[in-house]
């Protein structure tokens, strides 16, 4: 007989300051917040969740337990307004035993930022959001019941288990089942003998390794029993693997693999944290599949549960860390509540193969040596598998933790290792880059968008080529919402290579163009010199994973061009740089010589990028071309306008094709905009429903003929919804040409969502919800 049952508690009554009760479902949010010029404090007040629940034991002794996932900031649990239990904290989750009986269920929960918890003290960059924000559930089991299970697969296939009982009374073994896609790999029973804490040790040498491409995943099921009869079951993931880092790079499974990442928040607009499961496990999707990254930092807080299931299943390495921001508070409490959060983080969470990395300090926080060397040494005990390391420390302090994980802002583009750390054998990690040192919106001019890419290809190519550094984490994956202290005055910081929609900037493509499994290519220009000041186009970059891109103005070949691997030779798939838009046009229609057509053209080109401030050399060639055609200062102006501007034809089409292994697999044409005209896209056509509610994203963009975002369509947005679905907070705007709109089920069904543009018409998205 399974004793163990685990309901998902749904449908709370929520109330605050005066407000009529309303009935809500879980995850929820305090308030619906604004992307931006939003109040932090509109959501820093206390609130009330009320649930009555009938709970009658199917046996004696049988014991009710209330399991919190995730409650900020704080929780006051009453049973029949009776207060027992007080939790610190918005990020850990905790659990409250309850009686059985009729009982009402009260949790007051308070959304205000208090000094003496963590990561509140001093100012913060982030939001920190307010509500019953992550899921809620009831768990039944007997007197003797498996409080955890912990497991470490090797890569040498040694699983060890450790099974933690509530008691030992009554009980005289389990079993361990271990199995893979269902099917029973090894069972084995182990006698209880009185230990609270059972051990296996066994070797499974047919097993699969878990690694960045095959995240081979099993399970452990344990049985507690009395007899043959079963008193409790509890199971859990985990992968056989090795994860170290050492001062020659990061190792999976003693292969050397170069980390490459970026750190994530875990906000959206409207709800704030309050997201659930299948959102949080497409941001995963989005790291690993569209971008092709390899690590995440959970900055500044350990994350959802699903996002991490997702990360095991991906293959996407993990970086976690505690709540904190810079400060250490003084109080004992705020320490205590630290430490607490270490281990919570790690006792929910040390079973993820994809987390390899314990962050147990502060981010970006001066030393405290009795507190990290109290966490570091908490860490280790509770998992002795894993390194640990700092929250990426400023300049040089001590080193408590296993790996010296370093915030690089320097942009230079990173700093030599030496100047950092002075001892060669400590593992280093670039655990932050680029980031707040230069901000940029999805509609800034192109030059901003270019340079913000590019900063990102130099620390990429600097990390690729450094036999020191593990790797590097950029910030962030995408903008979010922060205190008006920081951002751009509106309360948002632009620091992502997406924006808060999750909608990519140039800078994505960076990322994703070092990938192989699907083609990507993505111009750093439009070609419009009205663009630029003084119609100084700038370099042209192509990001792509292609071999090499042939450029066509309307329909002529100018010139195949290939990756820079000269001045970024680290780099798997540098991007293409285009120095040539004019091909052999000089010869063809303005009658030069190849020698002189070359040289003309060199000119041409060179004032794309520096205008009449021409270097020498530039010079001495137009001086050439004056002597040798009569061209005035005017008409090499003229030529700029005619073969680089393109000022004498309107509807001028430039078309890259890429070719990879001789095939073409990817083409993109940019010219002048013809009918814009709305798309919009769901992340899902079938959304499955699990224990709650689910919201879908519909990702809105004004695209030209050619496919193009128009990055400067701004328009209003009406939305209207069919079927059982609702949208979630306003009908979003258009902004820099795209949009994302958020709906939440109600039930099953076939869901119709109809969005209307004044400007740029109509479109229409449909999905299931099953």
């Amino acid at each position: 007989m399974l004793m163990r049952i685990v309901e998902f508690l749904d449908d709370w009554y929520f109330s605050y300051d005066g407000h009529e009760e309303e009935l809500v479902k879980i995850p929820h949010t305090h308030t619906m917040m604004p992307p931006n010029y939003l109040d932090a404090k509109a959501y820093q007040f206390k609130s009330l969740y009320r649930k009555s629940l009938s709970l009658a034991p199917r046996f004696k002794g049988e014991r009710f337990f209330l399991t919190f996932d995730g409650v900020a900031t704080t929780a006051k649990v009453f049973v029949n307004d009776e207060l027992i239990f007080h939790h610190e904290g918005g990020y850990t989750p905790f659990e409250v035993e309850i009686p059985s009986g009729d009982i009402e269920i009260k949790v007051e929960v308070d959304g205000a930022e208090q000094a003496h918890i963590p990561p509140f003290g001093g100012v913060i960059d982030y939001l920190t959001y307010a509500g019953m924000y992550r899921e809620v559930y009831l768990k039944r089991v007997s007197s003797v019941y498996i409080e955890d299970i912990f497991v470490s697969g090797s890569a040498s296939k040694v699983i060890d288990v450790d099974v933690t009982l509530s008691s030992t009374t009554s009980v005289d073994k389990l079993d361990v089942i271990i199995s893979y896609e269902k099917n029973v790999v090894r069972a084995i029973q182990l006698p209880v003998l009185n230990q609270k804490v059972v051990h296996l040790t066994t070797l499974m040498k047919q097993a699969k390794l878990w690694d960045l491409e095959h995240p081979y995943l099993y399970t452990v099921e344990v049985r507690l029993k009395k007899g043959d009869e079963v008193i409790d079951v509890a199971s859990t993931r985990f992968g056989f693997r090795d994860a170290q880092f050492r001062s020659d790079g990061f190792y999976l499974n003693d292969q050397l693999v170069k980390l490459v990442g970026l750190s994530r928040h875990q906000c959206y607009p409207g709800v704030g944290d309050a997201m659930p499961r299948l959102l949080q496990e497409r941001d995963a999707e989005i790291l690993k599949q569209e971008l092709g990254l390899n690590m995440v930092r959970t900055s500044h807080y350990p994350q959802s549960k699903h996002f991490l299931n997702r990360c095991d299943e991906l293959g996407l390495l993990v970086f976690e860390e505690v709540p904190g921001w810079q400060s250490v508070g003084e109080s004992e409490s705020w320490h205590y509540l630290m430490l607490q959060n270490v281990q919570d983080m790690i006792l929910r969470d040390r079973n993820h193969p994809s987390i390899v990395l314990w962050g147990v300090g502060v981010n970006d926080s001066s030393d405290d040596e009795s507190l990290y060397t109290k966490a570091n040494l908490l860490a280790h005990d509770l998992d002795p598998t894993r390194q640990t390391g700092g929250g990426g420390q400023f300049g040089h302090p001590q080193l408590f933790e296993d790996v010296y994980t370093f915030d690089d802002f320097s942009n230079a583009p990173l700093l030599s290792t030496k100047k950092v750390v002075k001892d060669s054998k400590i593992p280093y990690l670039v655990s932050a880059h680029t980031g707040h040192m230069y901000p940029t919106k999805r509609y800034d001019n192109e030059e901003q968008r270019l340079e913000q890419a590019m900063r990102h290809v130099k620390v990429m190519n600097k990390m690729m080529g450094s036999k020191r550094i593990s790797g590097a984490i950029g910030c962030c994956l995408f903008d979010y919402p922060t205190h008006m202290e920081f951002g751009s005055g509106d309360g948002m910081c632009y620091h992502g290579v997406l924006d808060f929609n999750r909608i990519p900037k140039l800078s994505a493509f960076v990322y994703a163009s070092q990938q192989e499994k699907i083609p990507v290519m993505e111009v750093g220009t439009s070609f419009n010199i009205g663009e630029h000041a003084g119609g100084i186009l700038g370099p042209i970059y192509v990001f792509t994973n292609c071999d090499y891109v042939n450029l066509f103005k309307n329909d002529v070949l100018i010139k195949g061009f290939y990756p820079n691997h000269r001045e970024f030779k680290y780099l798997k798939h540098p991007p293409i740089l285009i120095d040539d838009l004019i091909g052999d046009m000089l010869q063809e229609e303005e009658g030069m010589t190849k020698w002189d057509a070359d040289n003309v053209k060199k000119v041409l080109m060179a004032s794309s990028m520096h205008g009449m401030n021409l270097p020498p050399r530039y010079k001495l060639r137009m001086a050439i071309a004056i002597l040798r055609y009569g061209i005035s200062v005017e008409e090499e102006m003229g030529m700029y306008g005619k073969y680089v501007g393109n000022l004498k034809d309107s509807h001028t089409v430039y078309r890259l094709a890429g070719y990879k292994g001789g095939q073409l697999v990817k083409t993109k044409c940019l010219g002048s905009v013809r009918n814009p005209r709305l798309v919009a896209k769901a992340d899902y056509e079938v959304v499955p429903l699990h224990e709650t509610y689910e919201i879908n994203r519909i990702v809105v963009q004004v695209r030209c003929e050619n496919g193009n975002v128009l990055p400067y369509a701004f328009d209003s947005l009406r939305v209207e919804t069919l079927g059982p679905i609702e949208l979630v907070g306003h009908a979003p705007a258009i902004v820099g040409g795209a949009a994302a709109i958020y709906v939440k089920t109600t039930g099953k069904g076939m869901g119709d969502v109809m969005i209307r543009s004044g400007q740029f018409g109509d479109c229409e998205v449909e999905f299931a919800i099953i």
